[in-house]
């Protein structure tokens, strides 16, 4: 009798769920569950963290090496525009005042000037504005640094009052051509004794003609 009572006090007690030993277990095995799942949340933030963190660095390192290559690398000049060899002519001076002259009087001036270039100066053509102003030019090229001449010859036969004439120039020195200017006054020349007319001829001429008029 004892044996069978306690057999089924045991067996109501493990129907009914009363078994301190079972409901322990169960709640140890939820606790751990629980414990497993928060260890692996926090390992899966750490590891998170951590890529994020190392995404940075790597960023980071990136534009560390990006400006120290900035600043080592040498800064590209900019090329130099090459000049080009040319020759270069340079006057003392592009006007000259012979002052007053008489007419029929001849003036000779030499404008000087000087290659300033790098090649040999040539000049195709010096030209006057009339034919009063001879001019004259090397025919032959003009070294870098050495000088010459434009010789003009100004010839005042028939010429009055202000006188402005000019020679144009032309050469590989200059883009455009240039003008030399030669001014001046000219007085009018006075007639001299054998230039003027005998009155005595010019009257004994008219009296011939009128002689003869009247013998007809």
């Amino acid at each position: 009798m004892l044996c069978i009572s306690s057999c089924q006090t045991e067996k109501k007690s493990t129907l009914t769920g009363d078994s301190p030993i079972v409901g322990s277990t169960e709640h140890s095995a939820i606790l751990k569950k629980e414990e497993e799942v928060e260890i692996q949340w926090e390992e899966s933030e750490t590891k998170e963290n951590l890529s994020t963190n190392h995404i940075h660095e790597d960023v980071e390192e990136e534009e560390k090496k990006k400006l120290e290559a900035k600043e080592t690398t040498p800064k590209k000049k900019a090329p130099k525009k090459s000049k080009k060899n040319y020759a270069k002519i340079e006057f003392e001076t592009l006007e000259h005042d012979f002052g007053t002259i008489t007419e029929g009087d001849t003036i000779y001036h030499k404008f000087a000037f000087t290659n300033k270039g790098k090649i040999p100066l040539d000049i195709t053509s010096a030209k006057g504005t009339c034919g009063c102003a001879r001019p004259s030019f090397p025919f032959i090229a003009v070294d870098p640094g050495d000088s010459g001449f434009i010789g003009v010859q100004y010839i005042s036969i028939n010429k009055e009052g202000n006188e402005a004439p000019e020679i144009t120039v032309t050469s590989n020195g200059s883009v455009q051509p240039i003008t030399l200017v030669l001014k001046g006054y000219v007085e009018p020349r006075k007639a001299s004794y054998d230039e003027k007319e005998d009155p005595t001829v010019r009257i004994d001429s008219t009296l011939l003609d009128t002689l003869s008029n009247k013998g007809n």
